[in-house]
């Protein structure tokens, strides 16, 4: 259901956002690491004329995994609070990021796929774009334990839904019963629709895009493990036990949707993906370190490349590298380029007028700070290592730290940290989030506690889920 709120509180709802968005993105990120050989399975089930797919291995956890058992935590503490009328008074917005968060924790619990079956934008004056039409699904298999799931969807259903704009019923596709929900504040003709399935729990935007999932399900359907091209990068990648494998079809984009195909074309000549037909990405783990790797399409020809390997960790950053990490990413990439390709891709996918208002935006902040941002990127190298020392309390997924290379002079990567940040203080005060600085110089952002932190070494750039994290990995290095 969308967020109908009317931002009284902006601050603490852009807080919140940005604390959600955090979290799903090391959901996201943040593979498990024991695979359970799914990849096959999911795939089966994902019809072959999809834009997108997304195809997650999450085993069900064991009673040893606190990593997992942290969000069966946040989930149970939200569902209480809504029970008992704590959150009843948040604006709607507020309430939908927190059911947002449980409803992700009960997903993840499943090995899962989402598919995106169409996307029809239409486009105004300024070039910008606005969703006419969404075909897509979420596949998970529960072996028939779906209880989880149906109380999430009854709980959402009894919070934003009502008896004036909601109609929900049923129907019949096969042997299995479908739920149908349609309501006047969802986009123009959008249906969200439900079923358990034998193995699967199925929720799909759009009564075909169900039936699509049926479908492949019952193998009446060809399915993408059966596409020569996608099986060709799986095997390329190595990618039947990866825990995260992402499959995009820049060609159907293109496609089915022109107007959003030539905002993606741009995209991809940002991302030096130009001409490339389609790709695939896999996660997974190999002893301790997270490899990501990437196999794209072009001219009929596939290439293979490596995002993340511990063959970045050769050339002194095996060294920074903590031994009582549990797990790292060593990912091989110069901050400067992809500054670059991300910053022109994202203004590619912007309208004239979003991209004026935003070099507006950002020539203002470099002028009141005293800074360049291309230049303060200039100076920082690759690889970039990720691990998860020191742990956290709730071994949160986002809750990682992050060393990057300082490859120019570091008192200007420490003049640039402190323009910056004294900047952002001074435009952050009075709001839900703030910043501050410690008297040895780390900066953090204010939660409510101490978040994330940030300081610059004679070597390094230096960022963990705190300012004691940040500290405990000072002390490391020190030593090194």
């Amino acid at each position: 259901m969308p967020c109908l709120g009317n931002n009284r509180r902006p601050g603490r709802t852009r807080g919140l956002r940005l604390a959600v968005w955090a979290l799903l993105v090391g959901l996201l990120l943040c593979p498990r690491q024991h695979a359970c050989a799914e990849l096959e399975d999911l795939a089966r089930l994902v019809p072959a004329d999809i834009l997108a797919a997304y195809m997650v291995d999450s085993p069900p956890a064991d009673g040893a995994s606190a990593k997992s058992n942290s969000f069966d935590i946040a989930t149970v503490l939200i569902d209480q609070a809504f029970a008992m009328g704590f959150l009843n008074s948040l604006d709607i917005e507020i309430r939908c990021w927190l059911d947002t968060i449980a409803s992700i924790s009960t997903i993840i619990a499943h090995p899962h796929a989402v598919m995106l079956f169409d996307l029809q934008v239409e486009r105004d004056e300024h070039e910008s774009h606005r969703v006419s039409k969404l075909s897509a699904a979420l596949v998970m298999r529960t072996r028939g334990n779906s209880k989880a799931i149906e109380k999430r969807i009854q709980h959402l259903l009894g919070s934003y839904t009502n008896q004036t704009e909601s109609t929900l019923d049923s129907l019949q596709i096969e042997e299995h019963t479908l739920h149908r929900l349609r309501d006047g504040r969802l986009a123009d003709g959008l249906v969200v629709c439900w079923a358990s399935v034998g193995d699967y729990f199925i929720v799909a935007i759009g009564e075909e895009s169900l039936r699509r999932v049926v479908a492949a399900l019952h193998s009446k359907a060809t399915s993408i493990w059966q596409d020569a091209s996608f099986r060709e990068g799986v095997e390329a990648l190595a990618a039947q036990n990866a825990l995260i494998t992402v499959h995009l079809r820049f060609d159907e984009v293109q496609k089915k949707s022109p107007p959003l195909g030539a905002k993606l074309r741009k995209m991809q000549a940002a991302l030096a993906m130009a001409d490339c037909e389609q790709g695939v990405w896999a996660a997974g783990y190999s002893g301790r370190s997270l490899e990501i790797r990437q196999w794209l399409r072009t001219g009929g020809k596939g290439n293979l490349s490596v995002i993340a390997g511990d063959e970045y960790l050769r050339g002194g950053a095996e060294d920074v590298l903590p031994g009582e990490a549990g797990t790292f990413a060593a990912i091989g990439i110069e901050p400067t380029v992809w500054f670059e390709r991300i910053r022109s891709a994202y203004l590619a996918a912007r309208s004239r007028k979003n991209v004026a208002e935003s070099r507006a935006y950002w020539g203002q902040v470099e002028q009141s700070a005293g800074l360049h941002f291309a230049e303060f990127f200039s100076r920082l190298g690759g690889p970039i290592l990720v691990h998860d020392f020191p742990e956290h309390a709730l071994r949160l997924p986002p809750a990682w730290t992050i060393v990057v290379p300082v490859k120019g002079e570091a008192q200007l990567v420490r003049k640039d940290i402190e323009a910056i940040f004294s900047f952002w203080q001074k435009e952050l005060e009075g709001g839900a989030l703030g910043l501050a600085r410690t008297a040895d110089g780390l900066w953090f952002l204010k939660v409510g506690l101490e978040g994330p932190a940030i300081t610059v070494t004679d070597r390094h750039l230096l960022i963990s889920f705190s300012p004691h994290a940040v500290r405990q990995n000072l002390e490391l290095l020190e030593k090194q």
